[in-house]
């Protein structure tokens, strides 16, 4: 019987031990961890092949032995709030396997930056018509995008532990934490500021960078989150020198401020912060006959750490 890729579903949730199944009930658990998503790619059994090399008297391909087995998956989530300030949004969960720390500010916001240790994981559940990929201990990465005219949406890409595929019905599922987006244009998109000045934006990337790594060793299996790099970019309207000098601050490698605020009513607001960020390679480009400037973007942490930007839901 043929299988539907559009009758699919995503399920995700925190575990209380690493590696240790947080989705034991697939038909229930859809009514509070099923995640909304969009472009999903999985790789239901990635393996590491080691090749025998045998010596034959007959020509032929040789049969490889697996090293390791593990799950991919990568997907989009919307950008949006959570409902009131101070909610935790829906993939609140999914940031924090990717290496950040939630913290909760009662009634105002709810705020994600990046750590060093304490990394939390995931089971996941991508159920296509029916047939159910599991992986436990997954942790991952995250893109945030926001494109003028578009939806913005968070990329994440996860690595976990491969759990046997079986048959299985998923239960009844359940989106409205889910808030609808945003298109990202000057009504819903009404700042955006770099090194202090408020510029005509097109696009803003925030890749936390973090580094993933399955490690498969005698007496151990996991996903590690071994080094973050965090960088971007940013394309905006080009100004004038006299407006601002942005070449000046290229070749002097400063770092400043950047803020983007997606959203104007409380509840529906996401904030991308850096207070050090670092931009390098010029380009100049066409936009509708319009010229524009673009930036990669370093996000540099202060001495303090942990702190080179910064996700907030209010």
């Amino acid at each position: 019987m043929s299988k539907l890729i559009r009758k699919a579903v995503l399920f995700a949730k925190t575990e209380l031990a690493y590696g240790v199944d947080a989705l034991t009930d697939p038909v229930n658990d859809g009514l509070t961890h099923a995640i909304l998503v969009k472009n999903v790619s999985v790789t239901p059994l990635a393996q590491d092949l080691i090749a025998r090399d045998v010596v034959t008297p007959y020509l032929g391909n040789d049969e490889q032995i697996a090293a390791t087995t593990r799950v991919e998956i990568s997907f989009e989530v919307e950008m949006a709030g959570a409902g009131a300030p101070g909610d935790v949004p829906a993939y609140g969960p999914l940031l924090e396997s990717c290496a950040m720390a939630q913290l909760i500010n009662m009634g105002v916001s709810v705020e994600y930056n990046p750590i060093s240790d304490g990394f939390k994981s995931m089971t996941m559940i991508y159920n296509v018509d029916g047939v159910q990929h599991k992986m436990r201990g997954a942790r991952g990465n995250v893109v945030a995008t926001v494109d003028a005219r578009g939806i913005p949406v968070y990329a994440f890409s996860f690595t976990g532990l491969y759990v046997d595929v079986v048959d299985q019905i998923p239960g009844a599922v359940d989106y409205s934490m889910f808030l609808k987006p945003l298109a990202a244009n000057e009504e819903n998109t009404p700042a955006f500021s770099l090194f202090g000045q408020d510029v005509v934006m097109q696009q803003l990337v925030l890749d936390a960078g973090n580094s993933v790594v399955y490690r498969n060793l005698v007496g151990d299996e996991k996903v590690l989150i071994t080094d973050r790099a965090s960088v971007g970019s940013c394309q905006f309207e080009m100004t004038s020198v006299t407006e601002y000098d942005w070449f000046a601050e290229v070749k002097s490698t400063n770092t400043g401020a950047m803020s983007l605020q997606h959203g104007t009513v409380p509840g529906n607001i996401v904030e991308l912060v850096s207070n050090r960020a670092q931009i390098t390679n010029p380009s100049v480009s066409d936009s509708d006959g319009v010229a524009m400037i673009g930036f990669d973007i370093n996000y540099i942490p202060s001495s303090a750490g942990n702190d080179e930007f910064k996700i907030i839901v209010r």
